[in-house]
């Protein structure tokens, strides 16, 4: 009876340790989006994977919330990036603590979906990228609305 208490008592400390044990993974969302330079609402009209597994996404703005690249509503932009791939960051860059972050580029957005993006604008051949890591896309199917 003592040993099956003892047992017990380790998974409840264990599961109340647990969370803590990861708390250090949590990054910051706002400090991302912040810096973001395109803020917009966009609709997913076509998505590809090209032979380096690099996502292109075609998409309508619907709403533009802050720009640098004077986007309007209407316009068709591109958003190219490498889906779901993982980035080592020191957490004392992103936080100002020692220890490590993880970040990742957003997994493959789908068609018809309507999403806020927080975006970036690549100079040399007008297309965008995430600017917020996994943060970059709030997606809610079409007929859904994003908060």
């Amino acid at each position: 009876m003592t040993r099956g208490y003892s047992i017990r008592s380790l998974f409840f400390i264990c599961c109340l340790l647990l969370p803590a044990g990861f708390s250090h993974a949590v990054l910051p969302t706002g400090s991302f989006t912040e810096k973001a330079d395109e803020v917009v609402q966009i609709r997913v009209l076509e998505v590809q994977v090209d032979e380096d597994s690099r996502a292109i996404v075609r998409a309508e703005v619907l709403e533009v919330r802050r720009t640098r690249s004077d986007l309007k509503a209407g316009d068709a932009i591109t958003i190219r990036y490498a889906p779901g791939k993982t980035i080592h960051v020191p957490e004392d860059v992103l936080l100002k603590r020692p220890g490590r972050g993880i970040l990742a580029s957003p997994g493959i957005l789908t068609r018809g979906n309507v999403c806020d993006a927080y975006l970036g604008r690549v100079e040399r051949d007008k297309t965008y990228v995430p600017a917020a890591y996994q943060f970059s896309f709030s997606c809610k199917p079409e007929n859904e609305t994003v908060p």
